[in-house]
């Protein structure tokens, strides 16, 4: 006790007297322990949850199969406590009172019955989008019926939601709203959409025009005809700025050709899923051939080159031809 006297007590005002120095530490902690031990009490509700779990109602037929096949055990273990203790502790808005842990409560059983994800689904969730156990229990049904209805069942939805979890936030009317677009101007059938729900759930939540844009850029720039390929490869998940880079990265090298009128090529160009759906190092091994600092360093000149159109364009009515561009690059370069 003298040894964590001596240690606590010299963060005190040295103008404090030791007796009212120790009457403070003495407060503090008393403090400290009820909360610990509120906080602690609603995380041990939670736990219970898994550990002694009250009847769920009946899952639907896909979670049902999922939680057959996976075998999964919700019993007691300490590495279970702790997971759950760990990560809910990280985010006290969901345990803040009695009636915020009994909705987060609710939502565990809720994802567990209804969608059949296990202990670290949940605890991922937990993690990445803690949004979702904030939300009524009748919502958050309502919002997976309306993924369902959009052909994203079983497993398949199972994934979605574990790659994007913000799709759960997303009301019925939005759903529609994203669905039809992609069917009126992107020209995707309802039997495409489930696959492309799957591979790249992120077009559900992007504004359209992002969504176009990239679209366009793979159709009309790239080449990327085959419908199918959108929906199947999940290029739709990267961002235009991703796809752009790699894209003119092999221009630059030779490694791939615009298109003719014909749709000819005087060389064969990558696949487009390989260019696009990579970590750089597996891009530069297998499709560009070439060292990962080269580009590295390729992608940081972009920026910088994109940097000095942008300003040029905004500084003059009519915008430099590619010599002057170079010029006000290189400058631009050698400053920096």
């Amino acid at each position: 006790m003298m040894e964590l006297l001596r240690t606590v007590l010299p963060r005190l005002p040295l103008s404090t007297c030791t007796a009212c120095r120790i009457g403070t530490y003495v407060s503090f902690q008393r403090v400290r322990y009820v909360h610990k031990e509120a906080n602690n009490t609603r995380i041990q509700k939670v736990i219970q949850v898994f550990e002694n779990p009250s009847p769920h109602p009946r899952p639907t037929a896909d979670a049902a199969e999922v939680l057959h096949s996976n075998k999964r055990t919700y019993g007691s273990s300490p590495k279970l406590s702790n997971n759950i203790e760990a990560n809910l502790c990280k985010y006290p808005t969901l345990l803040k009172d009695e009636s915020a842990t009994a909705n987060t409560i609710a939502v565990i059983n809720l994802m567990h019955s209804n969608l059949g994800l296990g202990l670290n689904g949940i605890i991922g969730l937990v993690g990445r989008c803690p949004e979702i156990y904030s939300l009524n229990c009748n919502e958050l049904v309502k919002r997976i019926e309306s993924l369902r209805r959009i052909k994203l069942q079983g497993t398949r939805l199972q994934k979605a939601i574990s790659r994007t979890p913000h799709i759960l936030l997303m009301d019925e009317f939005q759903i529609s709203v994203a669905t039809r677009f992609l069917i009126e101007k992107l020209d995707f059938t309802m039997a495409e959409l489930p696959e492309l729900f799957l591979n790249a759930p992120n077009v559900l939540l992007d504004p359209p025009g992002i969504t176009e844009e990239k679209y366009q850029y793979l159709f009309f720039t790239m080449g990327m005809k085959n419908q199918n390929e959108f929906s199947k490869q999940g290029v739709l998940q990267h961002s235009l700025t991703h796809i752009r880079t790699r894209h003119v990265f092999l221009l630059r090298r030779g490694q791939f050709q615009l298109a003719t009128k014909t749709g000819s090529t005087t060389i064969k160009n990558p696949v487009i899923h390989r260019i696009v759906c990579n970590s750089d190092s597996i891009f530069c091994r297998d499709v560009a051939q070439c060292q990962l600092n080269e580009f590295k360093l390729f992608k940081k000149m972009l920026v910088q080159e994109d940097r000095v159109r942008r300003q040029d364009i905004n500084d003059d009515e009519t915008p430099d031809d590619s010599a002057q561009l170079a010029d006000k690059f290189l400058k631009e370069m050698s400053t920096s």
